[in-house]
């Protein structure tokens, strides 16, 4: 696909991205090799930033999401009125 720059040097992308079906608004461009090179990028809040720095942890967090419950937790909410 040929895209022009517009009188403000700018190349739209529209039609780039509705064509692969992104929904990403964020993107990290690159000139490798004396090509542009757009990267999907996500925003992550730097304090959950420690987690995806985090091999181990994040394993752990991946791990722990994909199982199971082994068993149902029992309705505590009777014990609960029984304190009040």
């Amino acid at each position: 696909m040929l895209l022009s720059l517009d009188e403000r040097k700018r190349i739209p992308l529209g039609k780039i991205i509705k064509a692969g079906k992104l929904k990403v608004t964020l993107y990290n461009a690159e000139i490798i090799a004396g090509k542009i090179v757009l990267e999907p990028m996500v925003a992550v809040p730097e304090h959950e930033a420690w987690l995806y720095k985090n091999a181990a942890a994040l394993s752990s967090v991946k791990r722990g999401l994909s199982e199971k419950p082994k068993h149902k937790l029992p309705d505590m909410s009777k014990h609960l009125q029984d304190n009040e």
